[in-house]
């Protein structure tokens, strides 16, 4: 493991009370990913690799990527050159990480393309959650719990089948699946759990947005505490910068959008009842 003295002593204070950040995410990429071992940047490349997933479902399913959906890695055209090779049968683009190429392979192999997002973000979170660092493991282990949970929430809310929304195959989720207890048998189980429901009954969208964003900065806080000058430290630093800039960036509006955006992910051809939007 490496250890980065210089490299994070030199990087400006994160508060989650602070304002706008001194530092851009691009910035800290430049500056700090060619000073990092090739193994601690493939784990600080973790998070780009989740928004080419997110960027290749949407291609997979509406034929286009947004421009406003966050950069990851890979290009626009490298993603869906990957999408015509995979249907044509020829061999993995090498920029292609292999769990995204066999996705591929499997989709276009099978019948059924329903619940693109959450297929391919359950094949994400399994590569995620087996990176070799136990920390970051630990960090999608948490994320995929919580946005199961969350899930959840808005699922039985809005009277969904809960079954094929949740993602991955972890004890977290397979509880959500199968129980009828009114906390699905989970408030002994996480420690989170009791205070997210509290948050879910904040009827300020992006006010619910910024505390559910908090759970996500205090867990990264407590588990990278002694992790001194390490990839940890710096990982830890960079998801709570690009939560600091969410934050600044978000308001009533782009709260009740990211909502919007969590039930149209949900429930896919599912319509939105009438009563959401006086929520």
């Amino acid at each position: 493991m490496g250890h980065y003295y210089y490299l994070v002593a030199g990087l400006a204070n994160l508060d989650s009370d602070d304002g706008r950040p001194q530092l851009s995410l691009e910035d800290f990429r430049k500056e700090v990913f060619p000073q990092v071992s090739a193994a601690d940047r493939c784990l600080l490349e973790m998070p780009l690799v989740e928004c080419d997933c997110h960027r290749l479902a949407a291609f997979l399913t509406d034929g286009l990527i947004p421009e406003s959906m966050p950069q990851g890695l890979l290009s626009s055209a490298s993603l869906e050159n990957a999408v015509e090779q995979a249907k044509s049968g020829e061999n993995r683009p090498d920029e292609i990480l292999p769990f995204m190429w066999n996705f591929l392979v499997g989709y276009f192999g099978s019948e059924n393309r329903e619940g693109v997002v959450d297929r391919l973000l359950s094949v994400f979170y399994e590569y995620a959650m087996n990176a070799g660092n136990t920390f970051v493991s630990d960090w999608y282990a948490f994320n995929l719990n919580l946005n199961n949970v969350r899930t959840a929430i808005a699922a039985r809310k809005y009277g969904l089948d809960i079954q094929n929304l949740i993602v991955g195959d972890n004890e977290t989720a397979n509880q959500l699946r199968t129980s009828g207890a009114r906390d699905w048998g989970l408030s002994g189980n996480l420690d989170f759990f009791d205070e997210l429901l509290r948050i879910h009954d904040e009827q300020d969208l992006a006010k619910r947005e910024h505390a559910v964003d908090y759970l996500r900065w205090r867990w990264l806080e407590q588990n990278s505490f002694f992790s001194y000058f390490t990839v940890e430290s710096l990982f830890s630093y960079m998801e709570r910068l690009s939560m600091a800039w969410r934050w600044n960036s978000l308001d009533h509006d782009g709260g009740e959008a990211i909502l919007r955006g969590l039930i149209g992910e949900l429930k896919g051809q599912v319509k939105v009842p009438d009563e959401f939007g006086n929520d």
